[in-house]
């Protein structure tokens, strides 16, 4: 995960919109239990394109790692 985590940030910089690498990296920190790094990625990729496939799908694993965190 960590590799993973590195070589989206590369491709980030190369093209910071990069929306593919964003969604990458959101569930990347999730498996990581980052939620906040998650979150913080979750928002720029919402920023960049609010009509992005998966949106939905994100917020979704965002709030069930939330819910189990919780319990």
């Amino acid at each position: 995960l960590e590799t993973a985590n590195a070589e989206l940030q590369k491709s980030l910089q190369l093209d910071p919109k990069n929306e593919r690498a964003l969604k990458f990296l959101i569930q990347v920190f999730l498996k990581q239990n980052k939620k906040e790094e998650a979150e913080k990625y979750l928002a720029r990729l919402k920023e960049i394109n609010p009509q992005t496939p998966n949106l939905d799908e994100l917020n979704a694993q965002i709030s069930a790692d939330e819910n189990k965190l919780q319990k």
